[in-house]
């Protein structure tokens, strides 16, 4: 999975999950200024950032995870992908106590070599 941010606005889409080369989710600005995701199969929003500055900056995290642990890398880079992803996050500051997180999920499933 991939975050592809778009050059300009669709409505309030700012950006779209790339999976396999299709794009699936989308990522939407809120009402409030807060930026969302939505898959097609799922009627819950999950939150992925306060602002869409905010929000850049993880995408471009999680992005630089994807290259880092592409499929060709060792165990151990894959690791360290984790780690480097992780610390990035967090000084993003996107831990919101929000209870559907998308980072949060994408954080753990990264761990457990599922992504």
């Amino acid at each position: 999975m991939r975050i592809f941010l778009l050059p300009a606005p669709e409505g309030d889409v700012i950006a779209r999950e790339e999976q396999f080369g299709r794009f699936e989710g989308e990522f939407f600005v809120g009402e409030n200024g807060q930026v969302f995701y939505r898959h097609p199969s799922e009627s819950r929003p999950w939150f992925a950032g306060s602002s869409s500055a905010t929000f850049d900056q993880a995408a471009a995290a999680w992005n630089r995870y994807c290259d880092d642990a592409g499929p060709n890398s060792t165990e151990e880079e894959q690791h360290e992908a984790v780690g480097r992803l992780r610390e990035a996050l967090s000084r993003i500051d996107v831990w919101n106590t929000h209870t559907d997180n998308l980072w949060v999920s994408l954080l753990e499933q990264a761990q457990h070599g599922l992504l």
